[in-house]
């Protein structure tokens, strides 16, 4: 692990702050926001929404950290044998894409994550398809899921709105590599 993320509250004084601290590094700057799922929204676009035929939906753990954190002497044992829930989209034994919560949770609140690894699953619709397993998976067992997303990652902003998450905020994100 050679790098590490800072996320700052948004205020201009501290922003200021943490910009002149962090010059001095390998770092970069960029937006992400905050989701909240209107249910209702949800309810609406759900009323609608038909699974497509032709794949499966796997409830799946995953862990909540990469392969190479989980080689590193760094990461507490603890965090790696740390697993959480999510749903995969697979065309046989392929998976197509997922999405699960981070695994960074409180309460019954959590953050979603969702992936389409391969460039040509994309835009098909199998994100959709993961994302709305989870979530009626989040509404059969009171959980609250918030979506975070890059400023700049239209197709994730597109996929939050479809499915009923509005924009709560938005903050810069520090990358800081040592």
């Amino acid at each position: 692990m050679d790098w590490f993320e800072l996320y700052a509250c948004g205020s201009p004084k501290w922003e200021n702050i943490i910009d002149n601290v962090v010059k001095q590094f390998d770092s970069s700057k960029h937006f992400e926001s905050v989701y909240i799922w209107d249910k209702q929204i949800y309810a609406d676009f759900r009323a609608t929404y038909n699974f497509p035929a032709g794949h499966s939906i796997k409830k799946t753990d995953f862990p909540i950290i990469s392969e190479k954190a989980l080689k590193s002497s760094l990461v507490p044992k603890r965090f790696k044998i740390k697993r959480t829930f999510g749903f995969s989209i697979m065309s046989k034994e392929e998976e197509l894409a997922h999405c699960r919560s981070t695994g960074f949770e409180v309460g019954k609140t959590f953050m979603i994550n969702v992936i389409t690894h391969d460039a040509n699953f994309r835009k098909k619709g199998y994100a959709t398809i993961a994302t709305v397993a989870l979530l009626d998976f989040c509404l059969e067992n009171n959980l609250v899921p918030l979506w975070e997303t890059t400023e700049d990652n239209i197709g994730s902003q597109k996929l939050a709105k479809k499915l009923g998450f509005v924009k709560d905020q938005t903050y810069p994100v520090y990358a800081i590599e040592f």
